[in-house]
């Protein structure tokens, strides 16, 4: 940890000194800040690094000086966003946990979500989904995710059922009430 600079007495008379000292506290505020983001991303060489540019500034030792451009991604306020939260997003701009039984259809997601579930909840999105919810949390975890898998591959839990094509006839009169509801011509 860096060492409290003493406090000049003789505090500055014109503005342009005050603005001087004031934009030099906030250099050295933001690269201390920047250290501590960095040994948070990478732990052990991040952490060594700022202990040695922490040793060298209370050493008295030359240190590099950063340029505002520098910390600019750190002046802005935003965290990194991951591929996962840009997923979520998507999903929640679209209603995916409406339409879809699941409540997501990324599966990295979905395994997000069952590790934070109750074993009631997921007795419970198990009987939703149509699959057993009877067993260990282990089984029913692995029913649910074999469920929605085998449901992002195929489309549905189930067969749908094929339609069938049909001619309609004008000389059969039910044909003709159906082909005059939808509005088709009639010859």
């Amino acid at each position: 940890m860096a060492r409290l600079k003493k406090q000049n007495t003789n505090p500055p008379k014109t503005l342009k000194e005050r603005i001087s000292l004031i934009e030099a506290s906030l250099a050295e505020s933001n690269k201390q800040l920047s250290l501590v983001v960095e040994a948070l991303s990478n732990p052990q060489e991040k952490i060594m690094k700022a202990v040695l540019e922490t040793l060298e500034q209370t050493n008295g030792q030359a240190t590099e000086q950063s340029s505002a451009l520098d910390n600019l991604e750190l002046a802005n306020g935003q965290l990194q966003e991951t591929e996962l939260d840009r997923i979520k997003k998507l999903e929640q701009v679209l209603c995916t946990a409406q339409t879809n039984p699941f409540g997501t259809t990324d599966f990295g997601i979905f395994e997000q979500n069952l590790d934070g579930m109750t074993m009631a909840s997921l007795q419970s999105l198990a009987q939703r989904v149509g699959v057993n919810p009877w067993g260990s949390m282990r089984e029913v975890k692995k029913n649910l995710k074999t469920a929605f898998v085998h449901t992002n591959s195929q489309g549905s839990l189930k067969q749908r059922p094929q339609t069938k094509n049909r001619i309609l006839n004008p000389n059969d009169p039910k044909d003709l009430k159906v082909m005059q509801l939808l509005g088709m011509k009639v010859a």
